[in-house]
C-alpha cells in the first residue's frame, strides 16, 4: 500500500499498521514506531494506540500519527504477528529496581536476548530492542515478513542523524557520549543502524521487500 506521510485527511488504517512519529525541526526524522492496535479512521496527527518499545514494551503505546505505512498481509501472516506480539507482552519481565529502562533499549544490534547466566535452560532474562527493532522483528518473526535488508547492508549513518533520531531520549539518559556504547554503539562510528524511517520506507507499494533503506528515508518529508 502507499505510504502516507503527514496525511491531511483521515486514513483508513487496518490494523498492524506501522505508525510514525517526525520530530519537530530541520528535516524532521521519525523518532518513534509503533504497531497500530486495531484498524482505524486515523486523523492526521492523532494520537494512536500501539505495540511498541519506547523502552520497554508499551501496553499499550501511544505514538502521534506523523506517518502511516502498511504492506498487505494473509490470514497467516496476520495471524502470526499476532502471536508474536502476544508472546512478548507474556515474556516481558518487570525490571528489578537495579535495572533502568535503558537496560531494555539497544540501537546496534536492533534487537538483543539478554539471558539469565544462573539458569541451565538458557532462560530469557530480558529483551533489548530499539522501536525499529521491536517492529522489525516483529514483521520478520511473526509474519515471517522481512521488511529490511540485514543489519550490514544497513547505510552507515553518523552522530548527528543518530541526535536527530533519538536525541531527546539521549538527553533523558545522560550525556550521549557515555549512553552510547551501552546501546551497542562503539568508536567514533559511523555505524549501521536501523532507523525508524527505514520500516516506513518499506511500506511503499512499489518497494522490493526486504527493502534496501537510503539515509534518507529517516525524515518524514522524503517519504510522501
Amino acid at each position: 500500500m502507499p505510504l502516507h506521510s503527514n496525511p491531511r485527511n483521515p486514513v483508513a488504517t487496518p490494523r498492524y499498521a506501522i505508525v510514525g512519529r517526525c520530530g519537530s525541526a530541520g528535516a524532521r526524522p521519525i523518532n518513534h514506531i509503533g504497531i497500530l492496535r486495531d484498524q482505524a479512521q486515523v486523523a492526521p496527527r492523532q494520537i494512536v494506540a500501539v505495540d511498541d518499545w519506547q523502552p520497554p514494551l508499551g501496553n499499550p503505546g501511544w505514538v502521534r500519527a506523523d506517518a502511516i505505512g502498511w504492506i498487505d498481509l494473509d490470514d497467516e501472516a496476520r495471524y502470526g504477528l499476532e502471536s508474536w506480539l502476544e508472546e512478548k507482552k507474556v515474556l516481558q519481565p518487570l525490571p528489578p529496581t537495579t535495572w533502568t529502562p535503558w537496560d531494555q533499549y539497544i540501537l546496534s544490534p536492533a534487537f538483543d536476548e539478554v539471558l539469565d547466566e544462573h539458569s541451565a535452560t538458557d532462560r530469557i532474562k530480558r529483551h533489548r530492542y530499539s522501536c525499529a527493532g521491536f517492529v522489525e522483528r516483529a514483521y520478520a518473526e511473526g509474519a515471517r515478513t522481512p521488511l529490511v535488508v540485514d543489519p550490514p547492508l544497513l547505510p552507515l549513518v553518523d552522530l548527528d542523524m543518530l541526535r536527530g533520531v533519538w536525541g531527546l531520549a539521549f538527553r533523558a539518559a545522560g550525556k550521549t557520549e557515555a549512553v552510547l556504547p551501552s546501546l551497542g554503539l562503539s568508536g567514533p562510528g559511523p555505524w549501521r543502524v536501523l532507523l525508524p524511517g527505514y520500516l516506513l520506507a518499506a511500506c511503499r507499494s512499489a518497494a522490493p521487500r526486504p527493502y534496501q533503506p537510503r539515509v534518507a528515508d529517516a525524515s518524514c518529508g522524503e517519504m510522501a
